[in-house]
């Protein structure tokens, strides 16, 4: 949320123009309570998860879209707020997001096997140590730093219309497909670790075996029909023949970061169900963050 904060400052240090920078910072203003919402957001999905419990997240999910939809399209069209009113937009659902799931696990009624007392500064003084031991190395191997890095850095190129605009298109349809390998990955991390807790390690090699086999039956799909269908795919979002012409160059690392992407999320699943980090995190860690500016960087403004 800090960095949100001074994104306009950071915007005018790239050199990218006072007019960008003033609505560079308008929007973030705008969509400054997702950062939180959505933080609230995971936290709740995961402790429900590991109760097999999937259903109410779901359901408020499926009847916060078109609520979401409405919004958008009123404030977008007929305010004027303009595209500001995309932003306002996505805080109002993540907020109204949070707040329901929030009101379902603290509520009476809730069918959980044990209670949630909420949001305490006891339970945080009391987990933090092993959050953050679990969190951080995550956070550092995050493929958000370079993928972001190469956002910021197409500033900086040439034509960074075209460049921005091809790669808001490919990072849409990056995290669209990766929705499955997400879930899957929470599903195998709850099997995992429950199957281990109850001393069952074959249970535990069929949830994998099983989240290996729904990436190898989910991830063809929509990457065959990028593929076989890339102008069509791109004219959903475009028209301008330079970002169509960019988006054809991305199709092949879009595959090749699809398939990795859902490698990792088995990988993380197994890993986080029992409880361990990769032996190399630090030594990962370390190269991720070495190689933000200097691969993605580089790469960006190749």
């Amino acid at each position: 949320m800090a960095l949100l904060c001074i994104l306009p400052l950071f915007v005018r240090l790239l050199g990218m123009g006072e007019q960008f920078a003033t609505l560079a910072g308008e929007y973030a203003i705008a969509i400054l309570p997702v950062t939180a919402a959505r933080g609230v957001c995971e936290v709740l999905q995961a402790w429900l998860a590991c109760q097999k419990i999937t259903k109410p997240p779901l359901y408020i999910n499926l009847a916060l879209t078109p609520f979401h939809a409405a919004v958008c399209y009123s404030l977008v069209f007929n305010t004027r707020l303009g595209f500001l009113g995309a932003g306002c937009a996505n805080s109002a659902m993540w907020i109204a997001r949070a707040a329901t799931l929030y009101m379902h696990c603290i509520s009476p009624h809730a069918d959980l096997d044990r209670p949630f007392g909420g949001l305490t500064r006891r339970g945080l003084r009391d987990g933090r140590g092993e959050l953050l031991r679990l969190v951080l190395p995550g956070v550092l191997m995050s493929d958000y730093w370079t993928g972001e890095a190469i956002m910021v850095c197409t500033g900086l190129v040439p034509n960074p219309a075209v460049a921005l605009s091809a790669l808001s298109v490919y990072t849409s349809t990056l995290k669209m497909i990766y929705d499955v390998p997400n879930g899957v990955r929470s599903g195998v991390t709850v099997c995992v670790g429950r199957a281990l807790g109850a001393g069952l390690p074959s249970l535990a090699s069929l949830a994998i075996r099983n989240g290996r086999l729904l990436l190898g039956c989910w991830l063809p799909l929509p990457l065959f029909a990028v593929c076989a269908f890339t102008s069509g795919w791109a004219r959903i979002f475009t028209r301008d023949e330079a970002v169509i012409l960019q988006l054809h160059a991305l199709v092949p690392w879009l595959v090749v970061n699809s398939c990795a992407g859902g490698l990792m999320a088995i990988a993380n699943a197994v890993m986080a169900g029992c409880k361990r980090l990769p032996p190399s995190w630090r030594s990962s860690a370390s190269l991720a963050l070495a190689s933000l500016w200097g691969c993605s960087s580089a790469s960006a403004l190749g």
